[in-house]
């Protein structure tokens, strides 16, 4: 009876024991599902966050925060992402060199524009406006109106000059017109704040020296002081400081301008003399008065050849 009653509490035991384990390993089950449950949940989340930022970050691009800045090799920052140092001063470097290539060092006060420079509105150039170029194309500008610069009695100057030092004011295919639309004539200087020449309103000339032909004057007058009157024919022969510096050669024609002498008498022939190899510039006469006086004399020569 007693081992009966003892087989009785072991086979109850055993089965308090497989109930015990079995109710473990349904907790434990259960607790891995929930487990599970949570972990897809945060990957559903991340996924969702991450889809998020990606979508952000698109919609920016997109709206020209970065594509903008991107052509120009710039870092771009939208409102609220973080900047660091090596981003802002990259930024800055590039900015930096790319106007360095445009105007030339920032810290040289010079602007050196090496392709072409277009301004839609003025330019004020207090310190003067000075363009260097090539005769042709290169160099070249367009279109200019207003002050140039100040000259030394304080009005407008347009100077400078090429490698020998001219000045050259060409059109393209038609005339270079001065003082058309305003204006009261042209003057001519002397490179030494002198005027030697100017044409007026009205289109008349005028000139210090004399006209010149092939470097040759048109015209080049003479006159001499000496005794003109005598007894007989005489040639009052000019001399270079008589005509200005120079002698009328064979390519000129004399005609004469002026004659003063002795009032009594009798002149019977003046006549201009030319340069013929034989003959030189002069003034022949021919009379019957002897006259210890003197007198004037002076003639034109034109330029004939």
């Amino acid at each position: 009876m007693i081992e009966v009653n003892e087989l009785q509490n072991q086979v109850k035991q055993l089965g308090q024991a497989l109930a015990t384990e079995r109710q473990a390993r349904l907790d434990r089950e259960q607790r891995e599902a929930r487990n599970r449950a949570r972990t897809v949940k945060s990957l559903i989340v991340v996924i969702a966050v991450g889809s998020a930022v990606v979508g952000v970050q698109e919609a920016r691009a997109w709206g020209g925060c970065t594509n903008t800045l991107s052509q120009w090799g710039l870092k771009a920052f939208c409102a609220g992402d973080p900047a660091s140092a090596a981003q802002v001063n990259s930024n800055f470097q590039t900015l930096a060199m790319d106007v360095e290539a445009k105007v030339g060092t920032i810290a040289d006060p010079n602007v050196s524009v090496s392709g072409t420079a277009t301004v839609s509105g003025k330019v004020n150039a207090n310190g003067g406006l000075a363009v260097k170029g090539d005769a042709g194309a290169s160099g070249s500008v367009s279109g200019l109106k207003g002050t140039f610069g100040s000259g030394s009695t304080g009005g407008t100057m347009l100077g400078g000059g090429n490698a020998a030092g001219n000045l050259h004011v060409d059109a393209t295919t038609g005339a270079t017109y001065l003082n058309y639309y305003a204006g009261k004539g042209v003057k001519f200087g002397n490179g030494a704040s002198g005027e030697v020449g100017s044409v007026d309103a009205s289109g008349n000339l005028s000139v210090n020296g004399q006209y010149q032909s092939s470097g040759e004057p048109l015209f080049i007058v003479c006159k001499k002081t000496t005794g003109l009157s005598t007894v007989g024919s005489t040639t009052q022969v000019f001399t270079a400081a008589d005509c200005g510096g120079k002698l009328p050669s064979a390519k000129y024609a004399g005609a004469l301008t002026g004659y003063s002498g002795c009032a009594n008498g009798a002149l019977y022939n003046l006549t201009v003399v030319n340069e013929d190899g034989t003959n030189h510039p002069g003034v022949y006469q021919y009379g019957s008065t002897f006259c210890a006086s003197t007198g004037n004399v002076s003639a034109i020569y034109f330029k004939v050849k």
